[in-house]
């Protein structure tokens, strides 16, 4: 005897056909863009100029206004946190920022507690899942404690390897840069060898040229050992030329139905 296990829901033939007709091709264009995107071309395109300039001048008239009520209390909430983060956030508005994420129904409330309190590179992340991006787990490859043991052990290798690039243009504008961001705060130092515990993992910065000669620092985690000791549950999708070429796409369609009695496709 020959038993067949099936799973599933299964669909009569009007049901399969319906189903059918709502499927949308895998290569539309409106499957290529974000939502709110899609949305905003659909507004844009089914709007005269004067709505288009009115819900701008509403938005900035509402958020405006609420930053100005809100500068006492980003004032006090500037003075609790800790010296590095407040000054490495001190022209953003925090409150204001958290209010409009909150308005417009952002799922990842998270940011704004990084934003007042920082964000750890490494060590026990509290890891969920915002179903803004792409699921992709990849779990953390040693803890803590196992970076810092590591940290000692590959010290001098770490520092063995620091050197000229072999283009003076590229280590002075990594130099310049790094001198930089310590005048704005997002870094101490430079320090010595000396004044940084044997514990504590070294990355290595060097540059790297992009487009137009602009030479881009790039810190080295993965030789550190510190991107081994994060894990992530979701990875963010760079767009690429075809959202821009989709958006174009779905904005001439849609300009062109507004004349027509079917109206947007």
């Amino acid at each position: 005897m020959v038993l067949t296990k099936k799973n599933g829901v299964y669909w009569i033939e009007q049901e399969f056909g319906n189903k059918a007709m709502e499927a949308v091709h895998p290569l539309a264009p409106e499957l290529a863009i974000p939502e709110v995107l899609l949305e905003e071309i659909k507004f844009q395109a089914s709007s005269n100029d004067s709505a288009v300039a009115g819900a701008r001048v509403s938005f900035f008239k509402k958020w405006t206004a609420r930053a100005r009520e809100l500068e006492q209390q980003e004032k006090e909430l500037k003075a609790t946190m800790d010296e590095f983060v407040a000054k490495a956030t001190a022209n953003k508005r925090l409150l204001l920022f958290e209010e409009m994420l909150e308005f417009y129904g952002y799922p990842d409330m998270g940011v704004c507690d990084e934003l007042k309190q920082g964000s750890t590179l490494a060590g026990d992340i509290d890891i969920q899942m915002t179903g803004m991006l792409p699921c992709k787990f990849l779990p953390a490859l040693c803890t803590s404690e196992e970076l810092l043991h590591k940290a000692a052990l590959i010290r001098k290798t770490i520092m063995s390897e620091d050197g000229s690039s072999g283009d003076a243009m590229i280590d002075d504008t990594a130099w310049s840069n790094t001198l930089e961001e310590v005048d704005r705060g997002w870094l101490v130092g430079p320090l010595s060898d000396e004044q940084v515990d044997e514990h504590m993992p070294i990355s290595r910065r060097f540059g790297s040229i992009q487009k137009r000669d602009k030479v881009a620092l790039i810190d080295d985690f993965s030789g550190s050992g510190v991107n081994g000791c994060v894990g992530v549950t979701e990875s963010p999708v760079l767009h690429t030329v075809d959202v821009a070429c989709s958006a174009l796409q779905l904005w001439l369609d849609a300009c062109d139905t507004q004349s027509s009695p079917s109206g947007y496709r």
